[in-house]
């Protein structure tokens, strides 16, 4: 490679910058491979399509501190997500009529922002109904952090579609909704008042429910659900193969906390691992250039902070905490001993293996368990599953695998646990790795009995991004109403109120009863209400319990728990509340959860002394590259 002058400059340019953002009395962006997971990242269109460069931002959500990262060297980009490992930001850009995936570079060369694009482009795909469609004009875009996959909705180009993509090669996956169907048509409604465009899609890193922002002119900005995992069944219909769509089900229009009015524009929607919703409004929203915090439940938006540079902010992503691996192999075992030792024991491939959400907390499987992936262990045996989402896991494998010999017996528990909680440390419940959830079986004696099949299980076509042969369930039925959980704020620190906001909805055709919510709260706050919409809601201690006779069809509860952070507690902490609801129809326990942090600033990095001159350091070893890079540029100019 030849050096120009220009280009040499460039590179001192650019090493200075990477030197002063990483000082440590400042929000940071992170280089890759390093999740930061106090901040959101956001692109502003600056200027709209072919009006100028967009440009790459971030904001930290606890404090509305604003970062410039860089230059995306784009014109279209209206959508973007962060990856499941939390170190990667993808993005589409729509430039010559093509929309195309790429990443956006965090920190590095050949410089901070830019894009860099995947493949030739997403592709048109085809639906058995509807005919082909491009999948150019892409404005929603999200990773779903319990299966990793990645899904794309282009706005209103003539329909507004939803598609997964392969982020490895920057296509879409075919059949995504089965053979002959690689796209679903999101249908909105089609009545007057109705929206026509989807502006973006975010997915609920906790109940893996996927929500939409929806507007049209004249029309106030709304939060809508569509059904794709089968989590909420009763949230619509979920795809109908006849007529090529899938529903969309009215969740509440956006509302600014601040002011009571209705928000327009809305363009961003994202969420942070623990299922705080966030979002972002363009240049024509009321107001523009803000980032906010929002329940999807209700619609209500709180403000995070106002970006102070460019224009037009059309796209967030906020999965920055990292993710959760758990992983094991299945073996044979040769001396019976429930261990893998090899050898003498074997790997064996080919077995299915499952990976469910604990959520019970009773380290076994169960139908109040949510099965979120599901594989064959590999040539070696091996499986491995990867997941955005903190909290209870288990895993088991298939005792009906036609791989597995007759007459075979497990060795070992089918059911490994795993909890990613936290430890202590800020944000210590991401980012970890729980190996060795070994399965081991002999000959000799019949399997054991197995469970009977979930009757919800929906099948979910194979696909990079996700996990091959992947399975959704929902534990859900349709006669069961849905439980939600927020906490406003998400971060509170000692004397700061905290409201734990319940909602209760029953989405189905007829009443259900016996409504019953049992919620205990973290020692660390004090009760000092509780409110309901209906109902009788008494607490005693730290425990709230809810009773309602009924709910009728379509009808929805709301539990308000106030409470405030006790003055004893001491930072950094994160207050896990778990909300139980049972009724009549289903005693089985559904549950929702929310998370308060006591972040405020960026945490203690733990250093020494050597924290007082790191930053001259950086900007000098800074300085040394860029005029070593162009020392080897003059002399590669000069060189004959």
């Amino acid at each position: 490679m030849v050096f120009s002058k220009r280009t040499s400059i460039s590179l001192l340019i650019i090493a200075l910058f990477t030197a002063i953002i990483v000082a440590p009395d400042s929000p940071s962006v992170h280089a890759q491979g390093v999740p930061n997971p106090l901040i959101c990242y956001a692109v502003a269109d600056n200027g709209g399509f072919g009006g100028g460069d967009d440009r790459l931002v971030a904001m930290d959500r606890t404090t509305g501190a604003f970062i410039d990262v860089g230059n995306t060297l784009t014109s279209a980009i209206e959508t973007m997500s962060v990856d499941v490992q939390g170190d990667t930001v993808y993005a589409v850009n729509h430039t010559g009529g093509i929309g195309r995936l790429g990443t956006l570079n965090l920190l590095g060369t050949p410089s901070p922002g830019l894009f860099v694009p995947i493949g030739s482009g997403i592709g048109t795909g085809s639906n058995a109904v509807l005919g082909s469609h491009p999948f150019n004009d892409v404005d929603s875009l999200s990773f779903d952090a319990l299966t990793g996959k990645l899904w794309g909705i282009t706005q209103n180009s003539p329909r507004n579609v939803i598609f997964q993509i392969n982020p490895t090669t920057g296509a879409f996956i075919p059949d995504a909704f089965g053979p002959g169907f690689d796209y679903a048509e999101v249908a909105l409604g089609g009545q007057p008042g109705d929206p026509d465009d989807v502006d973006d899609l975010a997915i609920d890193p906790i109940s893996g429910r996927f929500f939409i922002i929806a507007s049209a002119q004249n029309v106030n900005d709304q939060i809508r659900e569509i059904n794709i995992n089968g989590f909420n069944p009763a949230a619509s219909p979920g795809f109908n193969p006849a007529t090529g769509q899938i529903s969309s089900t009215f969740m509440s229009n956006l509302i600014d906390t601040a002011t009571n009015t209705p928000i327009q524009d809305m363009e961003g929607f994202s969420t942070f691992n623990n299922g705080t919703f966030y979002g972002t409004t363009g240049a024509i929203g009321t107001p523009p250039n803000r980032m906010w915090q929002i329940n999807p439940l209700t619609g209500t938006a709180t403000t995070v902070g106002d970006f102070p540079q460019y224009d037009d902010y059309e796209a967030v992503g906020c999965l920055t905490a990292g993710s959760n691996v758990k992983s094991g192999t299945v073996f044979f075992d040769q001396n019976s001993n429930g261990i893998f030792d090899e050898p003498p024991d074997t790997r064996v491939p080919n077995i299915t293996v499952r990976f469910y959400v604990d959520n019970n907390n009773n380290n076994v499987v169960d139908g109040a368990d949510m099965l979120i992936q599901e594989m064959s262990s590999d040539a070696s045996g091996n499986y491995v599953f990867e997941t955005a989402r903190a909290g209870a896991f288990v895993v088991e494998v298939d005792l009906t695998d036609p791989d597995f010999p007759p007459g075979f017996t497990l060795t070992t528990s089918n059911d490994q646990e795993a909890d990613f909680v936290n430890t202590g440390a800020l944000f210590s419940e991401w980012g970890n790795s729980h190996p060795n959830n070994n399965f081991g079986y002999r000959l000799g004696t019949a399997p054991p009995t197995v469970p009977p099949p979930n009757p919800n299980t929906t099948p979910v076509p194979p696909g990079p991004g996700g996990t091959p042969g992947a399975t959704q369930v929902g534990a859900l039925t349709l006669a069961d109403p849905v439980i939600g959980k927020l906490a406003d704020p998400p971060f509170a620190l000692p004397g700061d109120p905290v409201n734990w906001v319940i909602t209760i909805r029953n989405p189905g055709s007829t009443a259900v009863t016996g409504i019953v919510v049992n919620d205990t709260l973290p020692a660390q706050v004090e009760i000092t209400g509780v409110t309901s919409s209906s109902g009788s809601a008494t607490f005693t201690g730290q425990s709230i319990t809810f009773i309602q006779a009924a709910l009728g069809p379509g009808e929805t509860i709301t539990i308000t728990v106030q409470t405030r952070v006790r003055a004893s507690a001491v930072p950094p902490y994160t207050l896990r509340n778990r909300a139980s609801l049972t009724n009549a129809e289903n005693p089985t326990p559904r549950y929702a959860e929310a998370i308060v942090i006591s972040a405020e600033t960026l945490p203690d990095t733990g250093d020494s002394r050597w924290s007082l001159w790191r930053t001259p350091l950086l900007i000098l070893i800074g300085i040394a590259s860029a005029l070593a890079a162009w020392i080897v540029g003059r002399r590669r100019v000069s060189a004959p």
